[in-house]
């Protein structure tokens, strides 16, 4: 197996069945809702709060990610 074969990451099993389960429950009747579903009104859908934690997370794992990054630069300088 390659190396990159060997990092893909495996869906967790509730994950594939939240699919599978969206699959057999699928009604095509429902299909015209979609257009208006996801039609975009201007507003957010999530409340503030929920907008705020949502940035929080992405902010978070930036930072991991920027100080992770400096740390090996560090390490690769010394």
């Amino acid at each position: 197996m390659k190396p990159a074969q060997r990092m893909q990451p495996t869906l967790p099993p509730i994950i594939q069945e939240k699919c599978n389960s969206f699959i057999e429950h699928f009604n095509i009747e429902n299909v015209d809702e979609f257009p208006r579903k996801l039609t975009n009104t201007g507003n957010w859908k999530e409340t503030e709060e929920e907008l705020v934690q949502i940035t929080e997370e992405i902010l978070d794992i930036l930072y991991m990610f920027l100080a992770l990054h400096s740390q090996s630069d560090y390490i690769a300088v010394i």
